[in-house]
C-alpha cells in the first residue's frame, strides 16, 4: 500500500466537533449507526420472543363457530416449550384424564400409545362441558396430532389467553423492554458493557418458569438447561450469535442454598459498535488512503462519496450490499461520471469543497500510491482534469439502454470464471466478452482512455460499436492482497460459493488469463 495513506497526518477534515481525518469520522459515524440498530433490536427481539402462535390463535375474536378453537398441530420440535403452554391452557380449560388427573400432554401420548387404531382420536372433557380433542396423523401413533377444543365459550377463551400472556416469562421480558428502554439513550452515548436488570428479576425459583423464560428467548449455550440447580456461580447465556446480548443468570448470593436466582440482561455495545468489525470497507487499508490523499490535498468529498464509502452510514443511506462493498459503488460512482463533459458538473458531483491548488496536490498524491486506490485517485484527477477534452482516447464514452448496475452487481467476477472455465467467451485485441450472463458485458484486456479518463485491465464495460460504457473494475484488475483488502467482505462472500476464483485471481494477477 502507499503512503498517502498515513491517517496521522490527515487532519484537514472539519468533524462534528473538531479536526478528524475523514476515514475516521466515517468509521465512528458507523459505529454510532451500529449501536442504534442494535439497542433498538434488542426490543424487537425481545418482542418477537414474545407473539406466540397460541396468543394469536386465543386472541382472535370468535368467528361464525363460536365454539370451536384450533390450537394447531402438535409435533416434537421443542417440546418442553409447547409443553409448559398447552398444559397451561388444558389446566385454565379443566380437561380431564379417563382416570379424573389434570389432563397433560404426556397423558395424551401414553393414551395414544395404549390405543388399537393405528391413528387415534382422543377426546377429553372438562365439567364445564367442553371438549378438547386430539386426532393423530401421518400414519402413526407417534406422530403429530391436530388438537381441537369444542364447546367452549368467550369468558374460557379469554381465561386461557390471559394465561398465556401473563406466564411469569413473558412479564419477566416486559420488564426488560422497559428497562432497555430506560437506559438507551446512555447505551448510544457512552458505549460499553451494560447490565439491565430490576428487583422484580430477583430471587427467580429455578423451575418450570424459569426453562420456558429460556426456551422462549431462543437461548443457547453449552450444559444442560434442565439441570439449572446445579449453578454455582453466574451463568451467561447467549441469546444472539453475535455475542452482543446475554442472559445472566446470577445465583442468590444472600443466601447461596436457596434454589433461586437473579436475571438480568447483558448488553455489549462494544461489539454491538462494531469497532472491531473487518466487513467494513472504512477499515481497509484502501479507505484510509484515498481518503488520506483527499484529506493531505485539503478536499472534502461529497455527500455521496462519503455515503458509498461509508456504505450507507454517512450521506443519504442509499447504500445496498446486493451490488458490493463500499469500494465496488464509489468505482461506479466514478465510472458514472465519465458521461459528463462538464466539470463543473463532476466537480459538484465529487466534492463538497473544492479548489484548483488542492486539485494539483491530489495528482501528487497519487504516485505514492499503489492498487484500488491509486486507481480511484486516477480517475478523479482524469475526471477533474481542464485537459480532459484535449486528451487523445481510445474509446468515446456511449450510454447504454440499462442501468449503471445491471450486469454489474458483485457477483460478476463469476460469470468471467465461468466464462473462462467453460470456455463460453471471445476476445479480441481490446476486451474480454463472457457469455455466461444474460446481461452483455466485457473487460479491458488492456489500460486504455475513454474520453478522456484512464481505465485499467480488468475494468468491466459495456462495449458497442459506437463507443464503451465503463461500469466499475472487477477483482481482476487487482493482485489477490489489494483484491481481499479493497473488496474485503464481498471477496469472501464470493469465496464461500465460487472457491476457484480466489485461485483465479492469484494466477490473473502473475499472467493475466483474459
Amino acid at each position: 500500500m502507499g503512503e498517502i495513506g498515513n491517517i496521522e497526518s490527515s487532519v484537514n477534515f472539519e468533524a462534528i466537533t473538531k479536526k478528524e481525518p475523514t476515514v475516521a469520522k466515517i468509521i465512528r459515524e458507523k459505529e454510532t449507526v451500529a449501536i442504534i440498530r442494535g439497542v433498538n433490536n434488542i426490543e424487537n427481539f425481545l418482542k418477537e420472543s414474545q407473539t406466540t402462535f397460541y396468543e394469536e390463535v386465543l386472541s382472535k375474536p370468535l368467528l361464525e363457530d363460536v365454539s370451536s378453537i384450533n390450537l394447531g398441530d402438535y409435533g416434537n420440535e421443542d417440546t418442553f416449550k409447547y409443553n409448559y403452554i398447552l398444559n397451561s391452557i388444558f389446566e385454565v380449560g379443566g380437561y380431564k384424564t379417563n382416570n379424573g388427573k389434570e389432563l397433560t400432554i404426556e397423558d395424551i401420548r401414553i393414551d395414544a400409545r395404549q390405543s388399537t387404531e393405528e391413528s387415534p382420536k382422543l377426546h377429553y372433557f372438562a365439567e364445564n362441558g367442553s371438549e378438547l380433542s386430539c386426532d393423530f396423523f401421518g400414519g402413526g401413533k407417534e406422530f403429530n396430532f391436530g388438537i381441537y377444543i369444542r364447546e367452549i365459550n368467550d369468558e374460557l377463551r379469554k381465561k386461557m389467553l390471559n394465561r398465556v400472556e401473563n406466564f411469569p416469562a413473558n412479564q419477566w421480558i416486559s420488564k426488560l423492554i422497559e428497562k432497555t428502554r430506560e437506559k438507551k439513550d446512555q447505551m448510544i452515548s457512552d458505549g460499553g458493557l451494560f447490565v439491565i436488570g430490576d428487583e422484580s428479576l430477583k430471587d427467580i425459583k429455578i423451575d418450570d418458569d424459569l426453562l420456558f423464560f429460556i426456551r422462549k428467548l431462543g437461548i443457547s449455550f453449552e450444559g444442560n438447561v434442565e439441570n439449572l440447580e446445579g449453578i454455582k456461580e453466574d451463568l451467561f447465556l447467549e441469546i444472539d450469535h453475535k455475542r452482543e446480548l446475554f442472559i445472566k443468570i446470577q445465583k442468590n448470593t444472600d443466601n447461596y442454598e436457596s434454589n433461586t436466582v437473579n436475571l438480568s440482561l447483558l448488553v455489549d455495545t462494544e461489539k454491538m459498535s462494531g469497532g472491531a468489525e473487518v466487513d467494513w470497507f472504512a477499515v481497509s487499508d484502501t479507505a484510509r488512503e484515498i481518503l488520506g490523499a483527499f484529506d493531505l490535498a485539503g478536499l472534502k468529498i461529497s455527500d455521496e462519496m462519503l455515503n458509498y464509502i461509508s456504505e450507507g452510514a454517512l450521506g443519504n443511506g442509499n447504500f445496498s450490499d446486493r451490488y458490493g462493498n463500499g469500494y465496488a459503488d464509489l468505482t461506479r460512482l466514478l465510472s458514472y461520471g465519465i458521461r459528463s463533459k462538464n466539470r463543473d458538473e463532476i466537480v459538484k458531483k465529487l466534492f463538497s469543497d473544492f479548489n484548483e491548488l488542492a486539485s494539483e496536490k491530489l495528482k501528487m498524491s497519487s504516485q505514492k500510491l499503489n492498487g484500488p486506490a491509486k486507481l480511484v485517485i486516477e480517475m478523479i484527477n482524469d475526471l477533474v482534469d481542464p485537459e480532459r477534452g484535449n486528451k487523445k482516447s481510445d474509446f468515446a464514452y456511449k450510454k447504454s439502454d440499462r442501468t449503471m448496475r445491471d450486469g454489474s452487481c458483485k457477483d460478476v467476477e463469476v460469470y468471467y470464471e465461468m466464462a473462462l472455465e467453460e470456455r463460453k467467451y471471445t476476445v479480441d485485441n481490446d476486451f474480454f466478452y463472457q457469455k455466461t450472463s444474460s446481461v452483455p458485458t466485457a473487460i479491458t484486456r488492456r489500460e486504455m482512455v475513454v474520453d478522456g479518463v484512464r481505465i485499467p485491465k480488468g475494468f468491466l464495460c459495456r462495449v458497442n460499436y459506437l463507443g464503451v460504457e465503463p461500469l466499475r473494475p472487477t477483482m481482476f484488475s487487482f493482485n489477490k492482497d489489494e483484491v481481499i483488502d479493497a473488496y474485503g467482505k464481498q471477496y469472501y462472500g464470493l469465496l464461500e460459493d465460487f472457491p476457484g476464483l480466489g485461485d483465479l485471481i492469484e494466477r490473473n494477477s502473475k499472467n493475466w488469463l483474459f
